[in-house]
């Protein structure tokens, strides 16, 4: 059929109200069109939100684990976070076991919560489902800690006590790690006064050489000229050389010397071997039984008897040139401490017990080392300094017998805590190589290490340890920005923990 523009324009003239009825049948599919794009931005939303809770927990979850080395602990505590963060007791939470891959960790969990529907339930979907996934990847880094704690003078009493619990806590803390992480984490401890007693070191007596006191009983031949060349020995000398000290008051340094004499400084001990019968089931019978003969070694030494025995106070002499980290230093190149010089009864070298250690890779031979620190006397910041740093340097690693670790390398971080309790005091002795000494240029020595140091990724970490609330300028100065502590007997065990927690944490390497 054939219709005309005549009957069309008719037609819609008495169709006028066909606009309004369709209007009217179209504004429910509109409103619901709008009701489910609003229930969808809705479960977009919630997602968007859970999914940034799960991402927080199971980093959490990750951390805690890779500090503590307690997967049930971490897991508690990714619970908490995400109870605090997404606030919404419909959601679950579901972590994965810690697996290890390779040189990494892998954390891993999943989140789900039902979204409620506005508009959806008419279609019989009151909810949707919204889900999210978070893994984490934890590398396996080769941690390497040096404390150089200061053990001078006014550190004796309960600060000495209070510092060795403190640097006990560090090491536990430090140590409580997964096996893989704990068996690549390298400490050291370097205590020092005047000096750093280097007895315990692997090749520290090889500085010494021939010279007297030489840790080798067997390398000792007579010298007689011993300090700067001077020949000493040929009398017997008594002297004391008065110097300024803390509080306006002086320190006596008391320099006793006696004439070469031919002493016994050794023991030789050979095993040698004897006939003698033996009566056995089958009768008497011959046979080789070893027997010890210890017979004495002499020598002539230029020191007080009661100091004969004493072969090397494990502290050596320091030249100006040395204040470079990565100068190592050769054999025979060095002249020690020796015992003789003290002030107020306490030798500027520390004692053996409170020696430095490096290299230490399991807790109780670090926990040993802390319990043995001991008070000397006067405070080189400085010299404390250069051989921690020294313990860092890829160029000592041969004299410390360690692996030569890199720096500026996320796979082996490294860090230095420093603590002091008060200013640089020099010691002006003759003995010294480095006789211009003073305060200002310890400290200028202390802050070029520091430099030094933190130029090449160390992260340095400085506590001010005093009652009064003082900071002590040189140790703030050296550290890394906003690592500066301040303690007292109260708190410097909290601080140490403190310490221990963060390096971990900056420690591990974690990617998504």
């Amino acid at each position: 059929m054939r219709i005309s523009k005549t009957n069309l324009r008719s037609y819609l003239k008495k169709d006028s109200g066909n606009f309004s009825i369709m209007t009217a049948l179209l504004i429910p599919v509109i409103l619901l069109s709008v009701g489910v794009a609003i229930d969808i931005s809705k479960a977009q939303s919630d997602r968007s939100r859970l999914q940034d809770s799960l991402d927080t927990a199971v980093l959490s979850y990750a951390q805690e684990f890779l500090i503590s080395g307690d997967e049930p602990k971490g897991k508690k505590l990714a619970e908490n976070v995400m109870t605090e963060n997404f606030r919404d007791s419909t959601a679950s939470l579901n972590l994965a076991s810690i697996v290890k891959d390779g040189d990494n960790y892998i954390a891993s969990g999943t989140a789900s919560k039902p979204s409620k529907s506005l508009f959806m339930d008419i279609f019989g979907k009151d909810k949707i489902d919204v889900k999210a996934k978070s893994t984490v990847i934890v590398k396996i880094s080769s941690i390497t800690a040096t404390v150089v704690p200061d053990v001078s003078w006014s550190m004796r009493g309960p600060h000495i006590a209070s510092a060795k619990d403190a640097i006990k806590t560090f090491g536990e803390e430090m140590f409580n790690l997964p096996i893989e992480h704990k068996n690549r984490l390298s400490m050291a401890i370097v205590p020092y006064s005047g000096s750093v007693n280097l007895s315990k070191t692997p090749n520290g007596a090889q500085l010494l050489g021939s010279w007297e006191y030489s840790a080798d009983m067997s390398k000792m031949p007579i010298k007689k000229q011993y300090y700067l060349g001077t020949n000493e020995c040929e009398n017997n000398i008594e002297r004391q050389l008065m110097t300024p000290m803390i509080n306006g008051s002086s320190a006596q340094i008391k320099v006793s010397r006696k004439s070469w004499q031919n002493v016994v400084v050794s023991q030789n001990t050979e095993t040698k071997y004897k006939d003698e019968v033996q009566n056995t089931p089958n009768g008497p019978k011959t046979v080789s039984v070893p027997y010890t003969v210890t017979t004495p070694v002499y020598g002539m030494r230029c020191a007080p008897l009661s100091e004969i025995m004493t072969p090397w106070t494990g502290c050596v002499q320091t030249e100006a040139s040395e204040f470079n980290p990565s100068t190592v230093l050769g054999t025979n190149s060095r002249k020690p401490i020796p015992p003789t010089v003290h002030s107020t009864g306490y030798r500027h070298c520390p004692p053996s017990v409170s020696a430095m250690k490096s290299n230490i890779t399991n807790e109780s031979d670090y926990l040993n080392t802390a319990n043995g620190l001991s008070i000397g006397y006067a405070t080189g910041h400085d010299i404390g300094l250069l051989w921690g740093a020294r313990t860092l340097e890829p160029a000592w690693s041969g004299f410390f017998n360690q692996d030569s670790r890199p720096w500026n390398d996320d796979a082996f971080p490294k860090f230095l805590v420093y603590m002091s309790d008060g200013k640089s005091i020099p010691i002006g002795y003759e003995f010294s190589d480095y006789p211009s000494r003073s305060e200002g240029s310890i400290d200028q020595n202390t802050l070029s290490i520091c430099s030094y140091l933190k130029d090449r990724g160390v992260i340095v970490y400085g506590i001010s340890y005093s009652q009064n609330s003082r900071d002590i300028d040189v140790v703030k100065e050296c550290a890394t920005e906003k690592l500066h502590f301040h303690a007292d007997l109260a708190s410097l065990d909290d601080v140490f923990a403190q310490i221990a927690v963060d390096i971990k944490n900056r420690g591990i390497r974690i990617s998504r």
